[in-house]
């Protein structure tokens, strides 16, 4: 015979707000997400929704460290780590969330045939796939989280360039990039 002991959940409490302003973001959800080592694997159950201040409760947290996942639309989803030791509730504090951005790259210095033949994808805090460069050399990559990206360029022959460019919360970034030189320029709306 064997007997499992299995500690009592812990709770857990908080609140969502807008990172820059630090207003109430009342459409969030709170899930607790089931990980092992640097992977998650799934919820552990369905999000909690929180009030219309921003507040939420639930409960589920084992001894030691948790991880929830904050979403709102509209926002970046944020993955938090919470660490439960003694007490029976931890209290997250405010947690931040940001607005998306979007990354607008435009290439130029080719013929519009030859700019067509290019492909870009994104590499940084979210991975988008190669898109085809249309003919006006513009792609836009659009509900990015903010951070660092790095969009690469990459020729017929597969050779590559590498870009680097921040978006800030909600704003829309331009990176322009004259493909046949090593200049560029960012603006930031």
């Amino acid at each position: 015979e064997a007997l499992l002991e299995l500690p009592d959940p812990r709770g857990l409490t908080g609140r969502v707000v807008d990172g820059l302003t630090g207003e109430p973001i009342s459409t969030a959800r709170v899930a607790l997400e089931v990980t092992t080592g640097f992977s998650t694997l799934r919820p552990w159950k369905e999000a909690t929704r929180v009030d219309g201040r921003g507040m939420f409760e639930m409960s589920g947290l084992v001894p030691g460290e948790n991880q929830i996942r904050v979403t709102a639309e509209g926002y970046g989803a944020r993955a938090v780590i919470v660490r439960a030791l003694d007490a029976e509730r931890v209290d997250a504090g405010r947690i931040g969330l940001h607005r998306h951005g979007s990354l607008e790259v435009q290439l130029s210095g080719m013929p519009e045939a030859e700019l067509s033949a290019l492909r870009v994808d994104l590499m940084g805090y979210e991975h988008r796939p190669f898109l085809q460069v249309p003919n006006s050399g513009v792609i836009r990559f659009d509900d990015l989280m903010p951070g660092s990206y790095t969009p690469r360029v990459v020729f017929p022959d597969n050779s590559t360039r590498w870009l680097a460019a921040h978006v800030a919360p909600g704003q829309n970034t331009r990176l322009q990039a004259n493909v046949a030189s090593e200049g560029f320029r960012v603006e930031i709306e």
